[in-house]
């Protein structure tokens, strides 16, 4: 069976086709043949998957137009999908909210919850073999580059710097007095008193 929802450029045929143009939400009409188109919306509601029979199920989601907040002047640029078979099967398990959809190979119905939900008047249905997902989601990071080191081994080469003070070679302490607190004054008297006693002769009487 071949895949109905596919991640945009995950291998070969997963990139939506050149041939197709994409038309706006706020477009979507019932006199417009889309066989040869796409819309493009975030999934911004997603419906649980409900069995229908044996191997056929439904599922209902919303997208919303990227770039486009309604106004009071357009039509909402929300419209809701409703997908059957294996392909409600397959979006349930690979689409998640928040991811960007392209639709393709849809038919276009009205509404019939309009007047409640105040979304488009018209649903987008996918059934059937042509009927298609994209989804289209950011690449993945590259690898780290093996040549360079992780960011933890680097910070760790680099050196540390530590902050050192020096410590005095020798202490000076003046000689001929005992140990002591001296304050101020009293250091400045009684090493002025040392030095003239030892600077001047004494004199014979």
């Amino acid at each position: 069976m071949p895949r109905r929802v596919m991640l945009e450029g995950a291998g070969p045929g997963a990139q939506v086709p050149a041939h197709l143009t994409k038309v706006p939400i706020s477009l979507i009409g019932t006199d417009t043949d889309y066989s040869d188109k796409t819309v493009k919306g975030r999934v911004v509601d997603k419906g649980p998957l409900v069995s229908l029979a044996s191997d056929n199920f439904i599922l209902k989601t919303v997208i919303q137009e990227e770039g486009s907040p309604p106004t009071a002047s357009s039509q909402n640029p929300s419209i809701n999908v409703v997908l059957f078979g294996a392909l409600a099967e397959d979006f349930s398990r690979a689409v998640g909210r928040g991811d960007l959809v392209v639709a393709s190979g849809f038919a276009v119905g009205r509404s019939p919850t309009f007047n409640k939900d105040k979304l488009h008047p018209f649903n987008l249905l996918l059934s059937g073999d042509d009927a298609c997902v994209y989804v289209c989601r950011p690449p993945p990071p590259p690898p780290p580059d093996p040549r360079s080191p992780p960011a933890s081994k680097r910070s760790a080469a680099l050196p540390a710097k530590v902050s050192r003070t020096k410590a005095p070679k020798y202490t000076y302490r003046p000689t001929g007095r005992p140990e002591g607190r001296l304050g101020g004054s009293t250091r400045t008297e009684w090493w002025s008193s040392s030095k003239q006693a030892v600077q001047e002769p004494r004199h014979r009487s």
